[in-house]
């Protein structure tokens, strides 16, 4: 029995009929119709339609010079003319029908917000012949799902696939050298992607909040990682940083890196960072943390809130321990400090509760506010004797701490340093000492002995310094 489709002459809708038959029931009126009427009625209405479309298609397309201004059609597939070279900003723009596009060969250019905000556009035929893809090209395209970048592409925009939350794996060709600000931002579903290793920058936001984006190789010449780069890409596995990179932006890596207790990652600064930015690997899951180089300006929290950190490994000197850098490391145990090391910063090892006996080298000359605070498992602290400056609170509540030997230099014992060392028994003050602050040694309930060593002028002594203290003064 062969079915054949026909167009009911009473109520118009489309139905499958047998063409042997002369008439018919109509399935959706009740009514009765001639089968060839309404087979012959069908296919006229179709021809109709490709006439209108066609009609549609030839002025649809707005073509100056070679090209292409606008695109004002409802087709759902459409092929760009032969004669376009130019597709020019927001040609497609917002044609929320549009579901495939053919952009034949010849064309080179792909102008900002070309095809950005067409929500059902799925497939993109790209030819060889494209060198420039602009700004926000595809954003928003929410169900484009694959593309394919030819080799030849030397530009591709700020923004051009933001939003494309059906993509999942993207290959950059060799001929683009630089991921611009927000390329790939927001492709909440994307989960691999190739780099050429002709790639030397990684703007800001470039791939942020990709949360499905599992692997991703960084080319050797690689320079530059922007600010928020891989933001929230919480499912990213190890990553090496290449031997060219100079340039970690802030919050860069903030909130990336899967947990995987099984794989310890052990992860390397190589020796040409210089610049490390603000969170740039905060909450990360690094088992082991080694720099190879002395990166010259690292700027605050950069390793804060790591969840697995155990280790941390200077393999040459640094300067400085900026503010907040291992801040509530809550499994840190071990850490060399290098020679070399001037200053500890403000909140460095705060809440590091495993950091146990630390060696502090001669160099060192100041300790910032908070610096040790709330590291319980310090017990022996011998600071050398450069140190001129200890910032309020900054051993306060190492509540192990049985022993420190305070710097010869020593001018002033800020408030809290020592308050809530609760195993400290006995201190001793240096001979330049000239205040000790309110509640310096609040709460160290074991300490009972207090030895200045100035014995001809006592240090101002501030209400509360000693309270809670065996001591008498």
């Amino acid at each position: 029995m062969a079915l054949t489709t026909a167009k009911c002459t009473k109520c118009g809708n489309i139905t499958e009929v047998e063409e042997t038959k002369d008439a018919a029931i109509c399935p959706f009126c009740n009514e009765a119709y001639v089968v060839a009427r309404a087979i012959r009625y069908y296919k006229m209405k179709q021809e109709r339609q490709k006439i209108v479309e066609n009609s549609e298609l030839n002025t649809a397309f707005t073509i100056e010079m070679g090209v292409l201004k606008k695109y004002t059609g409802r087709a759902t597939h459409v092929t760009v003319p032969e004669d376009v070279i130019k597709i020019e900003d927001k040609a497609f723009a917002k044609r929320f029908g549009l579901q495939e596009v053919t952009i034949p060969e010849g064309v080179t250019y792909i102008g900002d917000s070309a095809f950005a905000g067409c929500p059902h556009l799925k497939q993109v035929h790209m030819p060889s012949s494209i060198t420039y893809i602009g700004d926000s090209a595809f954003s928003d395209c929410t169900k484009l799902a694959e593309i394919t970048l030819p080799e030849g592409v030397k530009h591709l925009g700020i923004a051009a696939f933001f939003r494309c939350q059906k993509l999942q794996n993207i290959h950059v060709p060799s001929t683009i050298s630089t991921i611009h600000e927000n390329t790939f931002s927001e492709c909440i579903n994307l989960q691999s992607v190739h780099l050429s290793e002709n790639i030397n920058y990684i703007g800001d936001s470039a791939f942020a909040d990709c949360k499905m984006l599992v692997e991703i190789n960084l080319p050797e010449e690689l320079t530059h990682i922007g600010n928020s780069a891989f933001f929230g890409c919480k499912m990213l596995g190890e990553v090496v940083l290449p031997n060219k990179l100079t340039y970690i932006g802030d919050e860069a890596f903030l909130g990336a890196f899967s947990f995987d207790a099984d794989k310890k990652i052990q992860f390397v600064i190589p020796h040409r960072v210089a610049y490390i930015g603000n969170r740039a690997f905060y909450r990360n899951h690094f088992h082991a943390i080694t720099f190879v180089g002395s990166p010259s300006n690292i700027q605050k929290d950069v390793f804060a809130e790591s969840k697995c950190l155990k280790e941390v490994i200077f393999q040459n000197g640094i300067e400085k321990i900026a503010d907040g850098m291992f801040r509530q490391c809550q499994t840190l145990q071990k850490i060399n400090l290098p020679y070399g090391l001037q200053k500890i910063g403000n909140l460095a090892f705060e809440f590091c509760v495993p950091l146990q006996d630390m060696s502090f080298p001669d160099t060192l000359t100041a300790i910032g506010n908070d610096a040790f605070a709330y590291c319980k498992g310090l017990h022996r602290v011998v600071l050398p004797d450069n140190i001129t400056y200890i910032g309020s609170g900054a051993f306060e509540a190492c509540s192990s701490m049985s022993y420190i030997h305070l710097p010869g230099q020593l001018k002033q014992i800020y408030k809290n340093t020592f308050a809530f060392c609760s195993a400290l028994e006995e201190i001793s003050i240096p001979l330049p000492v000239l205040s000790i602050g309110n509640e310096a040694f609040k709460s160290c309930t074991r300490l009972h002995k207090v030895i200045f060593l100035n014995t001809y002028a006592r240090p101002f002594i501030a209400h509360n310094a000693f309270l809670h203290c065996m001591v008498q003064l």
